[in-house]
Parts: C-alpha cells; sequence; structure tokens
C-alpha cells in the first residue's frame, strides 16, 4: 500500500472547526463501535458536515455555515496536495526505473 502525505496550514478558525469535527467523528465511531476508536480526516470532515447541514436546514446559520464552506475549501485543498503528492511520487518512480535501468 502506498501512502502519501503532505502539510497544509490553517488559520484558527479552521482549527477551531476542525477538532469540533474530530470530537464529532470520534463520538460517531465511538458510538457505531463500541469503542473510542481513531477517525480520519475525511471521516471526521463528513460527519460534521452532516451536522453542519442539518442545523443549516433546522434554522441554525451561525456557526455552521461558514464551518460548512470552510469544510468544503479544507476538502479542496486535501484533493489539491493529495494530487500533488502522487504526481510528485510517480516522476520519483519513473526516475529511480530509469536510474536503475542505466546501471544494468
Amino acid at each position: 500500500m502506498t501512502q502519501y502525505s503532505f502539510l497544509i496550514t490553517f488559520y484558527e478558525c479552521e482549527l477551531e472547526m476542525l477538532q469540533k469535527a474530530f470530537t464529532q467523528g470520534r463520538a460517531v465511531a465511538s458510538c457505531l463501535s463500541g469503542r473510542g476508536r481513531g477517525v480520519g480526516v475525511g471521516g471526521g470532515l463528513a460527519s460534521y458536515l452532516e451536522v453542519c447541514e442539518r442545523e443549516i436546514a433546522n434554522g441554525a446559520r451561525a456557526p455552521f455555515a461558514d464551518e460548512k464552506d470552510m469544510i468544503g475549501r479544507i476538502r479542496e485543498a486535501m484533493k489539491i496536495e493529495s494530487r500533488r503528492g502522487a504526481i510528485d511520487f510517480d516522476l520519483w518512480q519513473k526516475r529511480m526505473d530509469s536510474k536503475l535501468k542505466r546501471k544494468e
């Protein structure tokens, strides 16, 4: 299995929203599994997005509308960085393959 990692800088308001998302995600995972398992970034954001959408539908705009927008921007940034990492890895792999072929 190939794993990619990347760094993203967040503003304070985004970090606060991510903390809410992870807390919500851990609570959901705990209820579903009966154990306090961890939750990934994608799962935490998806879970908290559902909370935001439900609260907005019930008439509570603040802070859920802004946090819903933040989730979209964070997801987009993660997608871009993930693609960039995949492309960088593929280029590195091709260079290494080429280098090994030259040694043979």
